[in-house]
């Protein structure tokens, strides 16, 4: 193809965008688990409506292939897509911030690439362009790289700064490296298990099919282990009841976990993590492959997450969030930058490559734990109480209530600690685990200081901190020190003169 000539992407385009509407049809599962609900719906559902579902995914699929259309020069890249709703879409390469290549696995074969390109104040990647050619993937790439080089000499020129010292990120050596095994992976599995919330939300849809439901415990029935299972337990007591009950509930949670382990081994495979310069890149993935960066200047807020196995584990996941990413749902495929897995030395190490300094973490004001017990544990006893008295059991059971949720409530004191001060804003909080996040203090765009009468009464104050990838809060703050730092932090941002995205 001619840069300068409107083209077509590959056929196998149709494969991608049929995954891309399957994965945005999910969005519509409350409407599906109504229709479950209806006994006729429910019966047109599984004879024919998932047939004629997929095909018109298929269709759609093919409508979306034959008109989205591509053209390229050296400074920027056009887009033409849509059949009703039509879209024409320029972006320059000086504004893209990241150039990731992605190759899924229906890709492979036919050495295709999905390249995908994010501009500066895109909520999200703002141009994604499926199934390239490798040749045509790294040339557009290396088009978007050339215009970014191009522009931090221009800008160092307007800086009275020498070209050569300006690094070209090509040349650097590799400063640092992580790569994860096996044994990691199988850690990550177990650290992040969000299968669980799949299952409670599958559970009742699923539960709906009567028809499956009643031909499997047919079936479980009259297998042989089954009969002796069951044969066994009516002759014993009711404890024994309880332990095939926790037994089979065991089961059940490990296959869930086993499930999560396949799912990290998919999706990290091979995970290895480049520091060369002020560019960050990862590689990973076994079916879907894919290739994501930034650079050090960019990183906004740095979250690290330690869930309860984690500390076990002694292990902590590293999330690098940029700009706008707090408009991404959570549940995005592949949203942002990840260290799946790290010791606490590669941990302080990426700490320190992105000059991050460890926190002398201070506590707030432990008032906080009266309050939250009084209001919230109050209530939900109140309410409880009166369903107590409803049903005519003892009233004095919702006191146990309000004793759990203060004892919640004094473990959630212990676990928050914050900073705040001239490097940034770092706050840590949790109940079974622990996420801290990191925001430098040049990248803080809004604070915002709330007082609300039990606040004043004891002379602190909320504080919410925006950048430009995560709304922070934090309560019982003393007042005098949030003041002091705040005229800091306006300070320092008036006067800063580097590159902030």
């Amino acid at each position: 193809m001619k840069a300068s000539e409107w083209s077509r992407v590959s056929p196998i385009s149709v494969v991608y965008f049929f995954v891309r509407n399957l994965n945005q049809a999910f969005n519509l599962w409350p409407i599906f688990a109504g229709a479950f609900a209806v006994p006729a719906a429910r019966q047109w559902i599984f004879e024919l409506g998932i047939a004629g579902f997929a095909a018109a995914l298929l269709i759609i699929s093919i409508i979306n292939y034959w008109f989205f259309k591509f053209k390229f020069d050296g400074e920027k890249i056009q887009i033409r897509r849509g059949l009703i709703f039509k879209k024409n879409l320029t972006l320059y390469f000086e504004r893209v911030q990241e150039a990731n290549l992605e190759q899924a696995i229906y890709f492979r074969p036919f050495n295709l690439w999905a390249l995908k390109l994010e501009s500066a104040g895109s909520g999200k990647e703002e141009i994604i362009l499926p199934a390239l050619n490798d040749r045509l993937a790294q040339l557009i790439k290396k088009q978007v790289l050339d215009a970014h080089k191009s522009q931090v000499v221009q800008e160092s020129k307007e800086s009275k700064v020498s070209e050569t010292q300006i690094p070209i990120e090509n040349n650097f050596p590799i400063d640092y490296q992580i790569k994860l095994n096996l044994v990691d992976l199988l850690r990550y599995g177990l650290m992040h298990n969000t299968l669980i919330y799949y299952v409670a939300i599958l559970g009742p849809i699923l539960g709906q099919n009567e028809k499956f439901w009643r031909q499997l415990s047919n079936w479980i029935g009259e297998s042989v282990i089954a009969k002796e299972f069951f044969g066994y337990f009516q002759s014993h007591n009711l404890w024994m009841v309880i332990l095939a009950g926790a037994i089979v509930f065991g089961f059940i949670l490990f296959l869930i976990y086993l499930v999560s382990i396949a799912l990290s081994l998919i999706k990290y495979w091979d995970y290895t993590l480049t520091v060369q310069g002020e560019r960050f890149q990862f590689q990973a993935g076994l079916l879907n492959r894919l290739a994501s960066g930034f650079r050090k200047h960019k990183l906004q807020t740095l979250v690290v997450k330690q869930s309860l196995i984690a500390r076990l584990l002694n292990r902590y996941s590293i999330e690098v969030r940029q700009a706008n990413e707090m408009k991404n749902p959570k549940s995005a495929i592949n949203a942002g930058f990840i260290i799946p897995v790290a010791t606490r030395e590669q941990l302080n190490d990426i700490l320190a490559m992105l000059n991050i300094k460890t926190p002398e973490w201070k506590s707030c004001v432990s008032t906080k734990i009266f309050w939250d017990s009084a209001i919230w544990g109050g209530l939900v006893t109140i309410i409880a109480a009166v369903i107590l008295m409803i049903t005519h059991l003892p009233v004095w059971w919702s006191l146990g209530i309000l004793l759990a949720i203060s004892m919640l409530n004094i473990k959630h004191w212990f676990s928050i600690g914050y900073e705040f001060n001239q490097d940034g804003f770092a706050v840590r909080q949790g109940l079974l685990g622990i996420k801290t996040t990191y925001v430098p203090q040049i990248k803080i765009q809004k604070i915002q200081f709330s007082q609300g009468p039990i606040q004043r009464l004891h002379k602190t104050a909320s504080i919410a901190l925006w950048s430009g990838a995560t709304l922070e809060k934090l309560s019982f703050i003393p007042l005098e020190k949030l003041q002091a730092e705040r005229q800091n932090v306006i300070n320092k941002i008036a006067h800063f003169r580097g590159r902030w995205m």
